[in-house]
This record gives C-alpha cells, structure tokens and sequence, in this order.
C-alpha cells in the first residue's frame, strides 16, 4: 500500500511539474529557466537538446539557447539519426489552431512537416529508433486515422499505421522505446513494470519486477536496456538482453521525492549519458552513470565545468 501511494505521489509530480509551470524566456530567446521537459536527446552535433513547451533548447558550453524554428508547445517528442518528430500544440500566435498531430523534422527542427493523416491528435508518448525510420506511439484518444486506443507503429516511411495486440502488456503505459536498429524490437514502461516486445508490440513479456517504470532507453548498442523505476525511492537500472536478463542498479545523484522521466544516449559519445527527472532536474554523465553532473535544478540552469 506504502508503495502504491508513493508511485501515485510521483505521478503527481509529473502532471504538476511538467503540465502547469510556466514558461520564462529572456530577452534574446534563451530561457532564464526550464519549465517543461517532454524529451531528451543529443543531436548530430552532439549537444544535448531538450524539447519543452517554446520549442527546443540546446546545451552547449555551459549555455542554453533555443534553437530556429517554430517554438512548438510539444508534449511528445521522439528522435532518430535524421529525424525528429514531436507532437502537442502549436506555436503561440500560429494561424492554426488545434493540436499538431504528428510533426517531423529533417534539418534539426528549423522546419517541420505534417503528417496529415494524423493531424488534429495530441500524443504524448512518442520513440524512433535511432539507426531506422520505425516510430511507435501510443494513441489516447480514438479517431478516424487512428480508431482504438493503444500502441500504434510502422517499420518504415512508406508503411500505413498498425495497432500492436498488446498481448501480455498489463498496466498504464508511461514510456516506449525503440531498438536503435531492429524495427520489431521495443520495450515499454508501465505500472506494473517493464515490458519486450520482439514483434512490435503484438507480444509482450515482463522482463522487470512490477514495480512503475517511467522513462526507458536502449543503449546505442542495443544490448541493453536503461529504465527509471520507483519505489519509495527513484531507481536507475541497466537490463543487459544478451545476457540472461542481468540486472544492475546504477547509482544516482540524491533524487529526494523525485522520479526518473526521460533517459538519453549520446550516439556519438556511447559512455555519455543524460537523465531528466519529474522535478526538472537534470543530469549527465560521461562514464555511463559512474559520475553525475548536474545541468538543472529543479529548472533552474547550474553553472558547470560539463
């Protein structure tokens, strides 16, 4: 029961830390602070980005700027070697009104397309595999591209959406992801644990303990699989798939009343890492989790030597 209400705790967290803060921006476009995390990765220069609610901001040299192009309000974001896509609503002052659907980018988020036959959809659960054009998401509210709730994919470009079965998947859906190169293969995080798919998503199996897992990456190798879970406290876990399901705890910077929500891999750097919790804080390591630095604390930047 203790357990219970600490995970419905940490939920919270989530719905008022990344839904109802606002936004702060200096003069010159940067943010003062971070309001919104829907997303984590490193881009083809290998900074680390993230997307919020006024577009996507950039790490660099202990700095954050934002970057060109339409400052989008995303809630889902996924990215992949050549693509982004995101996803929420757009731009403040956009001669459109509604949600996005499902947007992608091919030159960094300077632009950003339409797919029209999901356009009107707000999805908040989004994953690309990073070596391939597979994208997954999950559909919360039924429409005519899209007629049932749940796991929706394609393999490649030219595939029309597919509704997974889902066999064997239990529990709200919290997180995806995609294997960096197999299309089949992807993990989802719910709250009764982690669950593998090898057949996108027609067949699951509980490869966790049934414990609410929020946030899941696969490592560049696809080897393993890294998820934040929690238990009374936050947890960070490394799951290898080559070699009988071994697991390991990774240790974490102090994360007091406070959960794990996006897990990044830099594809240029495969021992760097980024971990964004539900407060806002964020993390960086260059030794797979040896060692953390912090970039945010509770949204607000810190001056580092990252």
């Amino acid at each position: 029961m203790q357990a219970s209400k600490s995970a419905a705790a940490i939920f919270l967290l989530f719905v008022v830390f990344g839904v109802l803060a606002p936004g702060v921006a200096r003069s010159d476009g940067a943010p003062a602070r971070i309001t919104h995390i829907h997303g984590l990765y490193f881009g083809a220069d290998g900074a680390l980005h993230v997307p919020g609610h006024r577009g996507i901001v950039r790490y660099t040299n202990d700095h954050w700027t934002r970057l060109p192009g339409p400052a989008h309000d995303f809630a889902g974001f996924a990215a992949s070697r050549d693509v982004l896509y995101g996803s929420g609503h757009r731009e403040a002052g956009s001669s459109k009104a509604g949600a996005l659907g499902l947007k992608s980018s091919v030159d960094g988020g300077k632009t950003w397309r339409s797919n029209t036959r999901l356009d009107g959809s707000d999805f908040h659960i989004i994953a690309a595999g990073y070596l391939s054009a597979a994208v997954y998401l999950l559909n919360e509210a039924p429409s005519a591209q899209l007629p049932a709730p749940g796991i929706y994919g394609k393999r490649a470009t030219s595939e029309p959406w597919k509704r997974a079965a889902m066999r064997g998947l239990a529990g709200e859906v919290k997180a995806i992801a995609v294997h960096p190169s197999d299309t089949a293969s992807l993990v989802v995080g719910t709250q009764s644990g982690l669950f593998l798919s090898r057949n996108s998503g027609d067949n699951f199996v509980l490869i966790s303990s049934k414990r609410p897992v929020f946030a899941a990456s696969f490592d560049p190798s696809g080897e393993a699989v890294w998820f934040g879970t929690y238990d009374r406290v936050a947890k960070l876990v490394r799951l290898d798939l080559e070699a009988g399901l071994t697991a390991r705890d990774v240790a974490l910077p102090p994360l007091k009343g406070d959960a794990i929500a996006h897990i990044a891999f830099n594809p240029f750097n495969t021992v760097e890492m980024a971990i964004a919790t539900a407060r806002r804080n964020l993390f960086v390591s260059r030794d797979e989790g040896a060692n953390w630095i912090q970039l945010l604390n509770e949204g607000d930047p810190v001056r580092s030597t990252y």
